[in-house]
């Protein structure tokens, strides 16, 4: 609705004699009215991963076990990570992954061909995680597709079996 019909329907009520002061203070309060509606419909914003200070000494090679996709082998590379998952139902859940570290945080992304004898689709997505304890420790979310985060928690202790 314009501006200008929402104050004009507010000045008939208090009548024909209104002055300039009461026009202006009915457009003010229809102004901070559809404000405040507007703000009200939209979502807050996410909140943001910032990395932190990298971790000194860190080496993510190895193997981790994960409650959300099995066992995770990884290789890393200056500040690359490449890897490859095997699911925890053996029924095309079964992945790879690659990823960037910058500070404390591994932005990734993975992929899980599927299995066509089962008549289950590929999946790809995104995730993070931030490294702690100089790589023992690697704990972030995961999504689908373009979202970081709208699958779950993504958690991954260094394997007692570790290569």
């Amino acid at each position: 609705m314009p501006l200008s019909h929402v104050s004009n329907r507010l000045l008939p009520l208090f009548g024909r004699s209104y002055s300039p002061l009461l026009r202006a203070c009915c457009s003010l309060l229809s102004v901070i009215t559809l404000l405040s509606m507007n703000s009200a419909c939209s979502a807050p914003p996410k909140n943001l991963i910032k990395p932190g200070p990298p971790i000194r000494g860190a080496n993510l090679n190895g193997g981790y076990d994960c409650l959300e996709f099995g066992y995770i082998k990884l290789r890393h590379t200056g500040n690359n990570v490449r890897g490859t998952y095997e699911g925890l139902r053996n029924n095309g859940d079964n992945g790879t992954l690659i990823g960037k570290i910058e500070g404390d945080i591994v932005w990734l992304e993975w992929v899980q061909p599927g299995n066509i004898d089962e008549a289950i689709l590929p999946k790809r997505g995104k995730g993070w995680w931030r490294i702690s304890e100089r790589g023992a420790h690697l704990e972030g979310q995961w999504g689908h597709d373009e979202s970081k985060d709208d699958g779950g928690t993504w958690t991954a202790d260094r394997s007692e079996f570790s290569e």
